[in-house]
Parts: structure tokens; C-alpha cells; sequence
């Protein structure tokens, strides 16, 4: 599925804000203020393993290994937090000077807001906006190299099965669009992977604009959980 990102940016205006007590950027969630998204953070590595070992989770998540080990997740965080680092210095120069993309203070897009969070720090979901696209069958060919205005990301994510169904991936997913990759990073479009039988999956990137692109069926890794598995792009 791929996404245009075609909406009206009012309402996600001033979702990017800076914390000073912890010394990071984050983004409001509009109409939940009781969340925010926000970088990696030391300590996140537990809340990995506890979500993609979720059995459910693990069944659609088929790029993450299952069972998914802590070496996996501290790598995943070590890396993330590097990205935090960086993206931390974008956003207070683009607060300080009221950029309005990143081309004007770096020279790449970037997008660390990788954890929706409640606000004593608890971690929900995991989102990852990835840049370069490596599968067999990509929704487009590698766009590492490519100017930003003609680059498609991938977005993937995961949440508590006890927050599933009450729109909060949404409005995630809408804030991270719409108050960050829209407004600052030029990137062309937005592509996602989904299982054909993943009908909430479905429904919800459809809501966020997403049109089908292609369709695909394929084996599911071992490490995955192994069996026939069908896609949707």
C-alpha cells in the first residue's frame, strides 16, 4: 500500500515539541493528550521482547524474528538511540529557527519517533519508518540514493494487544504522517506491508489514505513462525 500523504497539515501544526526535563523531541498525539511519540530510550529493550513474542503480534510482524531474542532488541535500541541523538539536534534547530523541512538544517531525511508512549514513559506501541526497501518484490526499488522529494519509506508497527482497537495507532500513525514526514521531510510517498488477512491492518492504513499497489503470496519465514503467508503492498 502507498500513501500520497495528501491532507490538511492545521491540525498537526505544532505537534512537534521539545521536553527539556528529558532533553528530547517528541510529538503529540492530537485529541489523546495522555500520549506522545517519542525516540528510543535505554531501558525500551524488555518492552520489545514483551511485545513481538506477543503471539499475536509475531504473526503478522513476519520481517522480526520469533522468537524474538533481547540481542535482537538491544540492537534495534543501540541503533535507534544513535538516530535519537540526531534527530534531537534536528528538532531544536528546526523549534529554534522555524524550519519547515529538514532540507533547510541537514541534508537527508530522518525520523527517530519510533515509541508512542503514555506520559510517565510507558511504552504502547513500536513504529518504524524505514527509508530503504530490500524485499524481493518491493513497492519501489531501493530508494537509499534516491532525492528525497522521489524516496518511498516503509512504515511498520506494532502495538499491546490490551491497547488494540480503540484508534490509537491512528492517530499515531496521522500524527507521525502529518505532524513530522509530511511537514519536514519531503519524502515522496509512504508504503506498507500488510497481510491480506489482516483485516484491522487493512482497514486502518486505508483510513490513512494507503491504495493497494500490488499483491503478492509468499512463505513466511521460519524464524517467523514459518507457513504460507499473502501480502498486500
Amino acid at each position: 500500500m502507498a500513501s500520497q500523504l495528501i491532507t490538511n497539515l492545521d491540525r498537526f501544526a505544532t505537534c512537534l515539541q521539545w521536553d527539556d526535563h528529558l532533553k528530547e523531541g517528541y510529538l503529540l498525539v492530537p485529541d489523546h493528550p495522555e500520549l506522545r511519540l517519542t525516540p528510543a530510550r535505554e531501558g525500551d529493550e524488555d518492552d520489545l521482547v514483551k511485545l513481538y513474542n506477543d503471539p499475536i503480534a509475531a504473526s503478522k510482524m513476519w520481517q522480526e524474528p520469533y522468537p524474538y531474542p533481547r540481542s535482537y532488541a538491544e540492537e534495534t535500541i543501540r541503533s535507534q538511540l544513535l538516530m535519537a541523538t540526531e534527530q534531537n539536534h534536528l528538532v531544536q534547530a528546526i523549534l529554534a529557527n522555524n524550519s519547515q523541512t529538514l532540507s533547510q538544517v541537514m541534508d537527508r531525511p530522518i525520523c527517530g519517533f519510533t515509541k508512542l508512549r503514555s506520559l510517565n514513559g510507558e511504552l504502547l506501541a513500536d513504529l518504524t519508518l524505514s527509508g530503504f526497501v530490500s524485499y524481493k518484490e518491493d513497492i519501489a526499488p531501493s530508494t537509499e540514493t534516491l532525492p528525497p522529494h522521489e524516496q518511498v519509506w516503509i512504515s511498520r508497527y506494532a502495538i499491546r494487544p490490551e491497547f488494540r482497537r480503540r484508534g490509537l495507532m491512528k492517530a499515531a500513525l496521522e500524527a507521525l504522517f502529518f505532524g513530522w514526514v509530511k511537514r519536514y521531510m519531503g519524502i515522496k510517498a509512504i508504503g506498507a506491508y500488510v497481510e491480506g488477512d489482516s483485516t484491522p491492518s487493512l482497514s486502518l492504513i486505508k483510513s490513512l489514505g494507503f491504495t493497494e499497489v500490488r499483491r503478492w503470496q509468499g512463505v513466511k519465514p521460519l524464524e517467523a513462525g514459518g507457513g504460507k503467508w499473502r501480502s498486500q503492498g
